[in-house]
C-alpha cells in the first residue's frame, strides 16, 4: 500500500528523498526480525512480494508501512484488491502532508544538470504518475 522514491532503478537518477526513505526503512528494520502480513495477493504484476511489514517492539507492534507514510518517507499507493489498511494509511498521509513532513516538505531546486522523468507518456506505466516506470512486458506463452 505504499511507494517510496526510487534509488536503484537502472538508467534513472536517484529521486529526491530516495536515500532518506531508504535510510528511514533501514533504521526501522535492519537487523530486526519482522513479521510479514499478506492481504490478498502474493505478488504485484512486476513479481514483487506484496506484504505489510510489522515490527514487534517493547511498546507494541509497529506497522513499518504506516510509519514510513506517517513520517513522510512513503506515499500511499493502492494496489487493489490489496487495500486492507488503505484508510489508516491515507489518514497518516494527510497528517504528514499537513505537517510538511518528508515528501510533503519543500523540495530543493534541481541542479541545472539534473533531469526528471515524469510518468504518463506512451512508454510509461500510468499507475506511476510522477515517475516513468515502463509497463511490464506482455506475458507470452
Amino acid at each position: 500500500g505504499i511507494d517510496t522514491p526510487e534509488t536503484v532503478k537502472p538508467g534513472s537518477p536517484v529521486e529526491w528523498m530516495g536515500p532518506d526513505a531508504s535510510a528511514a526503512n533501514k533504521a526501522l528494520v535492519a537487523g530486526r526480525q519482522v513479521t510479514l502480513e499478506k492481504d490478498v495477493s502474493e505478488t504485484d504484476r512486476f513479481g514483487r512480494l506484496l506484504r505489510d511489514v510489522w515490527l514487534q517492539r517493547p511498546e507494541g507492534w509497529l506497522m513499518v508501512n504506516l510509519e514510513l507514510v506517517r513520517t513522510g518517507f512513503a506515499a500511499v499507493s493502492t494496489y487493489p484488491p490489496d487495500v486492507k489498511y488503505v484508510d489508516l494509511l491515507l489518514a497518516a498521509q494527510r497528517e504528514a502532508r499537513e505537517a510538511g513532513a518528508g515528501l510533503w516538505g519543500d523540495q530543493p531546486e534541481p541542479s541545472p544538470t539534473a533531469t526528471t522523468t515524469t510518468g504518463g507518456g506512451a512508454s510509461c506505466d500510468p499507475s506511476y504518475p510522477t515517475v516513468c516506470i515502463p509497463p511490464p512486458p506482455p506475458v507470452l506463452g
